[in-house]
Parts: C-alpha cells; sequence; structure tokens
C-alpha cells in the first residue's frame, strides 16, 4: 500500500469518533495494509490530536470485517461488554462445507449474528431477489438444524441506541448454551488477502 494511501487512513483514524475510525483501519486492513504499517504511520503522528483514538482503532482494526455495517457492529458489541465474535465462519452441514458464511460466529453460545446490509439482497430484477432471499432462508435453515441460534439485523439496529439488538443476541446466547449435544462443525475463512501475504 502506498505511504500517502496509509497517511490518510490514519488520519481518519484520528479525526473521526470511535466507530467511524474502526471503519476506516477495518478497510484499510481489508485492502492489504498491515498493522505494522499502520501503526508506524501512527508512531510519526504520536503527539498529533486524536492519536489515543487512531491507536485503539488499529488495535481493534479486522480485515476479515467486510462491510461499514460490519465494522459499526463489532464497536456496538464491544461497547455493549459482548464478547469478540468470530469473523467469516462456514458450517459442516453434514455432508460438506457450506459455500456460504456467517458474518459473526460466537461458538461458546452456538450463535450466529448477521448483518443484512442493503446490498445483501439487491438484484437486477423481482425474481432475481426473491432468489437470493431463498437461497438465505435454506441457508439459514441448515444453520438451525445443526443446533445454531441465528439474529439477524440491519442498520437500524446497530445506530438506534434504542434497538433491541443486544438483548436479542444476550437471549440467544443463553438459548445457545442451554442446548445440549456438541456444538456443530466450524472454521474460519481467512480474507482474501491473506492468501497473497
Amino acid at each position: 500500500m502506498v505511504a500517502g494511501h496509509q497517511h490518510g487512513q490514519d488520519h481518519l483514524a484520528r479525526e473521526l469518533p470511535l466507530r467511524e475510525s474502526i471503519v476506516t483501519v477495518d478497510d484499510a486492513l481489508r485492502r492489504g495494509t498491515s498493522v505494522d504499517d499502520l501503526l508506524a504511520v501512527a508512531e510519526r503522528q504520536q503527539r498529533w490530536p486524536g492519536i489515543r483514538r487512531a491507536h485503539a482503532a488499529i488495535a481493534f482494526g479486522d480485515p476479515a470485517s467486510e462491510s461499514v455495517l460490519e465494522s459499526i457492529a463489532r464497536s456496538v458489541f464491544a461497547a455493549a461488554g459482548l464478547p469478540a465474535p468470530l469473523l467469516q465462519v462456514q458450517f459442516f452441514d453434514g455432508v460438506g462445507w457450506m459455500l456460504e458464511r456467517v458474518d459473526f460466529w460466537w461458538p461458546w453460545f452456538r450463535t450466529v449474528g448477521e448483518a443484512d446490509g442493503l446490498a445483501k439482497y439487491e438484484a437486477k430484477t423481482p425474481q432475481e431477489r426473491r432468489r437470493l432471499l431463498r437461497k438465505s432462508h435454506r441457508r439459514d435453515q441448515r444453520l438451525a438444524d445443526r443446533g445454531v441460534e441465528l439474529v439477524h439485523f440491519r442498520w437500524e439496529d446497530v445506530v438506534d441506541p434504542r434497538s433491541d439488538l443486544i438483548a436479542r443476541l444476550r437471549s440467544a446466547f443463553a438459548r445457545g448454551q442451554a442446548r445440549p449435544g456438541d456444538p456443530p462443525r466450524w472454521r474460519v475463512v481467512p480474507p482474501p488477502h491473506a492468501d497473497a501475504a
């Protein structure tokens, strides 16, 4: 990554509120900037205003966070005291590895969180949108059949302080912990640029 872009990312991480700074850092990491590169830029700006916020965002950053909604959701989960979820996880459905990934996975609670952003079901035709929705419902059913709790959420759930998202997740955690038997098999899917590193 070019130094100018790293400087721009770090500048934004210093100037923006922490939640938005995390979005900026996640984006930089997803595009292949290393944590060391971001820290090097921050080190050169050690006396600048907002540097603590930039360091906090860099420490919290995750290249597996694939969208602004996922990044903001992670910050909301952390602020509410929830344990950090694993990101971009595939499940074994008894026959093979499911091609679809889930956004968030709390294995200790057998709970999946799905960020339903606007682009997830965008389609050129109504028929294509229905196909995407059916595919999503089939995937959800396959996960439920494996004893997984699912919590879907949208933008308004993470930006509205009156949202019941955290309460819904905690309820799912309690139900998931109470389930008998072994949890489903799963694996984390590495970010695309991780293979190139």
